[in-house]
């Protein structure tokens, strides 16, 4: 069951869908820099429980 505001959101993209994929280069370069440290984080997070259960395996 969806939430008011998201029910909201979604009869919003049903009325006005977007014109045009969003770029990547039409996204603030704040908004890129925050995307890639998450994305970086996120990466170094995972090979790291990856070598963790390589290690347990052996």
């Amino acid at each position: 069951m969806r939430s008011k505001t998201q029910q909201q959101q979604v009869n919003q993209l049903r009325l006005f869908p977007p014109s045009a994929p969003l770029r990547w280069t039409d996204v603030p370069v704040e908004t890129r820099a925050r995307a890639v440290a998450l994305l970086a984080r996120l990466l170094r997070q995972h090979l790291r429980a990856h070598r963790a259960a390589e290690v347990r395996d052996e």
